[in-house]
């Protein structure tokens, strides 16, 4: 198994995150910026790697982060799915936008999300 390089695993940025998460101030629910998820957990691919001393391949750990990039009160978004496409992945965004919606209390709520 050949690895990627860790630069070929780096996440381009929109800028710089200026404003504070609406999901509140509590450490314990955002990821940290530095986490990271390793590509391979097989020792016998790592090990070259690790003997000398190169930066392991890893992912950037999704989740929320305590600084983003968009003002929330100024956003205003849509998620597109297709039910017939893939109903588990909508099943998903519709529980995910229900649960957002529920916790947020827009005043502009589509009526599609009926």
């Amino acid at each position: 198994m050949q690895l990627p390089e860790p630069h070929e695993l780096a996440v381009k940025t929109l800028g710089p995150c200026r404003f504070a998460s609406p999901l509140g101030s509590q450490p314990e629910q955002f990821v940290g910026e530095r986490s990271r998820v390793l590509v391979s957990a097989n020792t016998e691919v790592l090990e070259p790697r690790l003997r000398s001393n190169q930066q392991l391949p890893a992912f950037e750990v999704a989740g929320p982060r305590p600084r983003i990039f968009f003002d929330t009160r100024e956003l205003t978004c849509g998620i597109v799915t297709f039910r017939w496409l893939s109903g588990g992945a909508s099943n998903s965004i519709h529980a995910g936008t229900y649960g957002s919606v529920s916790w947020r209390q827009p005043s502009n709520l589509a009526a599609w999300l009926e």
